[in-house]
């Protein structure tokens, strides 16, 4: 596990396990350095062992893994399988955000479009129905439809039926797209009801709204997604997530609530983020309440109030971790493990039963 983070002078800046060049460094560690290549970059994200960063000047530079066509270049055998130094999508629009998942992505652009990359299917053993495809390399079934187009694309394409995109969110195995009136649009596979259709099994192409009050933010993690209304209420659905608790477990058998929740909280939200057991929600007043196994507390208990955080700005979230900026744009990350440097420090204390929060000091490009 890793994280990345765009630095004061807009360059990137990456930490944890490099896998297969996923930070972009030399090395793995906990200390943060950057990754060279990348300038002006305004939106950022960490997949799964793959990372993308989106510039002022509407670039789309991607580094890690490439074996299902993650980095939105194309596929071996034309392209490496993997690279530590960014590589250049031919994305051409101006990026307004980016998500990224186990093995594809999504970015909004400014025209509206939901465009999404990856899982392509020259890795991959495809059924008759092409509703399903296996990875022969480890059996895990990776697209069921996430990228919203059939064949899935090795570089980002415009999904159909999807318009009017401000924002993205992506899980492991399905992609969503919040519009301008407040709508949200999923797509992929919902066996864990992480499209909130309730649907059971199907594979689902782009356009069936949920059901849901106008929304003005969107997260997704594994097999977990939740949105904001704009009355700061949280809503949820899928597994995992902010429904963990002690007696719950992820994916094989987890808890689905395959239609969206309202999650009971005593706060007013204005944006949340997902990890795969626990979720985050950034309050009205710039603090940060956490729900999920151990600490912080089991839904149906309320959320516990993250200490040691300055007032904040903005939240994301990685398998077993939650980072954030703070309004005067100080990263901060805590959670449940630590033991590939994700967090950002070598030691972490443990804080009413997570790690952190740690003060991460990214360093400058000069």
């Amino acid at each position: 596990m890793y994280t990345c983070a765009i630095t004061a002078d807009e360059h990137v800046a990456c930490w944890g396990t490099n896998f297969r060049g996923a930070t972009g460094a030399s090395e793995t560690g906990p200390l943060p350095s950057i990754v060279e290549g990348v300038e002006a970059a305004v939106a950022i994200s960490a997949g799964y062992i793959f990372s993308c960063a989106g510039t002022r000047a509407g670039e789309l530079w991607c580094w890690g893994d490439n074996s299902l066509g993650e980095l939105a270049v194309g596929t071996p055998p034309d392209y490496p399988t993997q690279s530590p130094a960014p590589l250049l999508s031919p994305v051409g629009v101006v990026i307004r955000d980016l998500a990224l998942g186990h093995s594809h992505g999504c970015l909004a652009d400014d025209g509206g479009a939901a465009r999404c990359w990856g899982s392509d299917e020259g890795s991959l053993h495809a059924y008759e129905d092409r509703d399903i495809l296996l990875c022969p390399e480890w059996g895990a079934c990776i697209n069921y439809g996430e990228v919203g187009v059939w064949p899935p694309s090795p570089t980002p394409i415009a999904v159909p039926n999807v318009s009017s995109v401000v924002s993205v969110a992506v899980g492991e195995y399905h992609s969503c797209a919040l519009r301008a009136a407040g709508e949200v649009l999923c797509w992929g596979f919902d066996h864990w009801g992480q499209l909130g259709l309730d649907l059971g099994h199907e594979f689902v192409p782009p356009g069936s709204p949920i059901g849901l009050p106008a929304i003005r933010g969107i997260a997704a993690a594994h097999v977990a997604t939740c949105a904001v209304d704009w009355e700061g209420g949280v809503w949820c659905w899928g597994a995992g997530g902010p429904f963990t608790d002690e007696s719950t477990s992820i994916p094989p058998t987890p808890e689905v609530h395959p239609v969206p929740e309202q999650l009971p909280l005593s706060v007013r939200a204005q944006s949340v983020a997902l990890g795969n057991t626990y979720g985050c929600v950034l309050d009205q007043d710039a603090r940060v309440w956490c729900l999920g196994p151990g600490k912080p507390s089991p839904p149906g208990e309320g959320a516990t109030r993250v200490t040691g955080l300055p007032p904040m700005a903005q939240l994301d979230g990685g398998p077993a971790h939650i980072c954030g900026t703070s309004c005067d744009g100080e990263v901060y990350c805590w959670g449940t493990r630590n033991e590939e440097g994700q967090l950002g420090a070598a030691e972490v204390p443990s804080n009413d039963g997570f790690l952190g929060p740690v003060h991460v000091r990214l360093p400058s490009a000069e």
